[in-house]
């Protein structure tokens, strides 16, 4: 039959294997939780910048609607200067 001396041992080989497998996963289990938190830290980041993006884009919308008026604000102030100076013959 089996030692006793044998037995005993085989457990503690399989308790030292678990022991050493568990350390490992907590291990790459803290480096995961590290990357997790850089990669978190970078979409925040990454949200941060399109909704700028996002606001920059539209102040140059309204910016670009500004301009267009005033643009055809001053064809049509030059339009009626030039109206009145044909008239005036």
């Amino acid at each position: 039959m089996f030692n006793r001396e044998k037995i005993t041992r085989f457990i503690s080989d399989k308790f030292v294997k678990v022991n050493e497998t568990v350390e490992e996963n907590a291990y790459l289990l803290v480096i995961f939780l590290k990357v997790l938190e850089r990669e978190m830290t970078l979409l925040s980041r990454l949200d941060h910048i399109i909704h700028l993006a996002k606001k920059i884009d539209e102040q140059n919308r309204l910016m670009i609607k500004i301009l267009k008026s005033m643009h055809l604000l001053l064809i049509e102030i030059l339009h009626l200067m030039r109206c009145n100076d044909l008239i005036v013959v």
